[in-house]
């Protein structure tokens, strides 16, 4: 089966994947394994990984591996291979250590404290201090074979090898991605013989692509074209999941510090109508973070309909009764961006309507990643983004902690929510976080802490040759259970 992702490069094959979460998807999740994975099916519940089984006692946490796995080059999974991968993401004098690898994943990793090997089967991981957000995070530290990764050196990203249901087998820079089937994987295999990935950044040439047989299943292709794309005979798929498209506001300087300004902002965007007109259907109008069916949803909180009236009055009350002029930069394409351009345009015009002049800097997704890791470039009022709000080290990555620790370079700040979620970090009872988090929800729905506008639907097309493909409620996707007909 071959995939076109949205992102205008591959990503890397190391164990933290460049290219956003899309990568963990396409690539990360398909060569390599964590403790403890996440359930695509089952809006990222935590299922067991590489660790069948484990228990938690205040800040010791025991993991019993999993036995008689093998890495794709047919060493060992044991204890030792967890402790190197873990020294080579945490542990600086280590010989093993790679630098870029522990930057990229530091939010990850940063409140483990002492790891070891009890047993050939059993790894203890000590955090600093009580963590309730760790499981949600370890599914994102991967395991790579370490004699591997000794062997090839700083080429071992050509070269990966991780447990995970497909194993490495061709790389072409910028063109293509090779895996085969790992027909010795610890779950059931994948029926695919192979599955290959390839960077395709315009939706129209993903779509092209599948029409002429040149792909199996597109990422959001054009959403103006699902009419024909059904008509066709190609298989269109939406499931909601927790994802949100929307501008991250930069509070620190006018005019979002005022929250009016905010709440005009999200009232001005016909959300139903971009949904209806210009998505076909492949998005549903966004409240907030989080989605009407997910569990932290605020149905208390603050609602945007459309309501441009009240948008105008807002920003009169504000201080801006002839308008207000904003730059905001937005990507061209990339993980989770649906259709940008065309949406920016389509927004453009329902903002001009209650007086906000929008001009739109555009750059590649790499860029506003990197960009969203630091401080707000000076001048920009805001910057479009798309975000999943999956587990509870959520909350405080992208509403609290300021970069490299985090998202927050909003100059967003809420004691209240701030004390909400330590409450939340101090805990591992997962009904109480959830009470905590429902609170927390709240509060950044009424301060309009994004600025909201869709919750994306998980887009897809695929070739009628693509069998038992099940639409994942999360970002993630299992292919395993996916063939394709001859």
């Amino acid at each position: 089966m071959i995939v076109a992702m949205t992102s205008s490069d591959l990503p890397t094959m190391d164990v933290v994947p460049s290219q956003g979460l899309e990568a963990y998807k396409f690539v990360g999740f398909q060569l390599y394994d964590g403790l403890v994975n996440f359930d695509p099916l089952a809006a990222d519940e935590i299922v067991p990984g590489l660790a069948k089984s484990w228990e938690v006692d205040g800040k010791k946490w025991t993991f019993h591996l999993r036995e008689g796995v093998k890495f794709h080059d047919g060493s060992p999974w044991n204890a030792d291979a967890a402790v190197f991968n873990l020294d080579r993401l945490i542990k600086k004098d280590s010989p093993d250590y790679n630098a870029n690898m522990s930057a990229l994943n530091s939010r990850r990793t940063r409140s483990i404290d002492i790891y070891r090997k009890i047993d050939d089967l059993t790894l203890e991981i000590y955090t600093k201090e009580v963590d309730g957000f760790i499981l949600n995070e370890l599914p994102y530290i991967l395991f790579a074979s370490p004699e591997a990764v000794r062997k090839h050196g700083d080429a071992y990203e050509k070269n990966p090898s991780g447990t995970g249901p497909f194993k490495f087998v061709e790389y072409k820079e910028r063109q293509y991605t090779v895996m085969a089937s790992n027909k010795e994987y610890w779950k059931e295999p994948a029926k695919l013989d192979q599955l290959i990935v390839r960077p395709m950044q315009d939706p129209a040439s993903r779509y092209a692509a599948l029409r002429s047989g040149e792909i199996h299943l597109a990422e959001v292709p054009p959403p103006d074209a699902i009419p024909e794309i059904k008509q066709s005979g190609f298989q269109v798929v939406t499931k909601p999941y927790a994802h949100i498209w929307f501008y991250q506001p930069n509070m620190s300087i006018p005019p979002f510090h005022d929250v009016r300004v905010r709440e005009a902002f999200a009232l001005a965007i016909d959300k139903e109508g971009l949904c209806e007109n210009l998505l076909n259907g492949a998005c549903a109008a966004a409240n907030g973070p989080f989605f009407q069916e997910q569990k932290w949803y605020p149905k208390d909180a603050k609602t945007f309909e459309y309501n441009p009236e009240k948008a105008k009055q807002l920003l009169a009350e504000a201080g801006y009764p002839d308008g207000v002029d904003l730059k905001i930069q937005m990507p061209s394409s990339g993980s989770g961006n649906m259709w940008p351009l065309p949406m920016a345009e389509y927004i453009q015009m329902n903002l001009a309507q209650v007086g906000f002049r929008v001009k739109f800097d555009v750059y590649d997704w790499s860029t506003i990643s990197n960009t969203l890791r630091g401080e707000f470039p000076s001048g920009v009022h805001a910057i479009e983004m798309s975000r999943g709000m999956r587990v509870p080290s959520d909350f405080e990555r992208n509403f609290i902690t300021p970069p490299p620790g985090g998202s927050n370079n909003m100059g967003y700040n809420n004691e209240e929510l701030s004390k909400l979620i330590t409450e939340v970090k101090n805990t591992v009872d997962v009904s109480k976080q959830d009470e905590l988090l429902l609170k927390a929800a709240k509060l950044i729905q009424d301060d309009v802490a994004y600025l909201p506008v869709v919750h994306d639907l998980n887009l897809r097309a695929l070739s009628p040759k693509v069998k038992g493909f099940e639409p994942p409620s999360s970002w993630f996707a299992d292919f395993r259970g996916v063939w394709v007909e001859k």
